[in-house]
């Protein structure tokens, strides 16, 4: 059984940041539902990302690998 969870990632614009995100996602066995993405600035964007987990601790592990990515500067669930 997974549940779905909303993160919202601050991340820097940069060429193939999605792709760093889902595949870091992808490597946690975690499906991602929906992917919405804007311009906060000229520098960050902020990403809503949908993402099925397991548990609690899924949910962590997943946050914390994202966390540790140069490019994200904040990560919150929604």
């Amino acid at each position: 059984q997974t549940f779905d969870v909303e993160l919202q990632l601050e991340v820097r614009n940069t060429r193939g940041a999605l792709a760093t995100i889902a595949s870091n996602i992808a490597e946690m066995k975690t499906d991602i539902d929906r992917v919405r993405s804007e311009d906060k600035d000229e520098t960050y964007s902020l990403m809503n990302i949908v993402i099925h987990v397991h548990t609690r601790k899924h949910l962590a592990d997943v946050m914390r690998k994202l966390k540790r990515l140069p490019i994200v500067e904040k990560i919150q669930r929604l």
